[in-house]
């Protein structure tokens, strides 16, 4: 069990102006188009893994640029 001594909120504009890769949509919509099928998918599991800190956002873009 892990034990937490700081829990860390970001209430939707506080940090970021912006949601994660939205500036890719005009960019490179091929790659907007796979962030949203695979990453903030009902099903993916990604999402999950990185606010639990078992995924980094290296982890992340990592993938995405594999895939892409």
């Amino acid at each position: 069990m892990k034990l937490y001594q700081t829990i860390f909120f970001d209430f939707d504009g506080v940090l970021s102006k912006d949601r994660f890769f939205t500036t890719l949509s005009e960019t490179y919509p091929e790659v907007y188009a796979f962030i949203q099928t695979h990453i903030f998918s009902k099903h993916s599991e990604i999402p999950n893994k990185w606010m639990k800190n078992e995924m980094t956002m290296y982890d992340v873009n990592k993938y995405v640029s594999e895939q892409t």
